[in-house]
């Protein structure tokens, strides 16, 4: 693939990153409502779709199908259920019996304070600083949003691009797509509306074709 077409599906890549993230740290208010409703949205989850990966087409359609079923809901019910969806899936799981979307709480690789040294390390590598400083290094949206940064700097520092490739795709093989799996597995059985449940279903289907593709880069 020449660096050219990288560059565009990189361009991509990271605009999908983008979105999956702004869903799951935004907190639900009358902006992020209308932004469930924007036809942006729309056009991603249907762009989603085209890529015909079964359980990202399934989380499409959970998705769609609750923003349809909801369009005429009261304001205050529809967000007050988003908001309690959202805070048992990642702000405190414990309280369900979930465990945390931290890769220190599913991957046996992860369970000291060293190995969160060596993810930071990775994170130097590719030079990356996590916006949300409060936050762990191996919180699910910090590693997404290591593969949005690096996604966007592929996109536009075509010199680069083989060794971010590469350190994409072994972050995804040692990190993200090592452990994201269980969280999803676990937490899809909590989800109590489908837009979250669909958001957990696209996140696992897009780190799946993310793997597929890097191997084939």
């Amino acid at each position: 693939m020449d660096l050219q077409s990288i560059a565009i599906m990189s361009s991509k890549r990271a605009k999908i990153y983008h979105v999956i993230i702004n869903i799951f740290t935004s907190l639900p208010d009358e902006k992020f409502l209308e932004y469930m409703y924007s036809s942006e949205l729309l056009q991603f989850l249907e762009m989603q779709k085209e890529l015909q990966y079964p359980l990202i087409s399934d989380g499409v359609n959970l998705i769609t199908g609750f923003l349809e079923k909801h369009k005429s809901a009261e304001k205050p019910s529809l967000l007050e259920a988003l908001a309690v969806d959202r805070t048992k899936l990642i702000r405190v799981p414990s309280a369900i019996g979930l465990k945390a979307p931290y890769e220190s709480q599913y991957h046996k690789e992860m369970k000291t304070s060293h190995s969160l040294q060596r993810l930071v390390g990775v994170y130097r590598k590719a030079g990356f600083v996590p916006a949300a400083t409060h936050e762990s290094p191996d919180f699910f949206c910090i590693e997404l949003d290591f593969m949005r940064v690096t996604s966007n700097r592929i996109a536009n520092e075509h010199t680069e691009a083989k060794t971010l490739l590469g350190l994409q795709k072994d972050f995804l093989n040692e990190h993200l797509g090592a452990w994201v799996g269980e969280y999803v597995k676990e937490a899809i059985t909590h989800a109590e509306t489908d837009f979250y449940k669909g958001w957990l279903m696209v996140l696992q289907g897009v780190v799946e074709v993310e793997k597929i593709y890097l191997q084939s880069c």
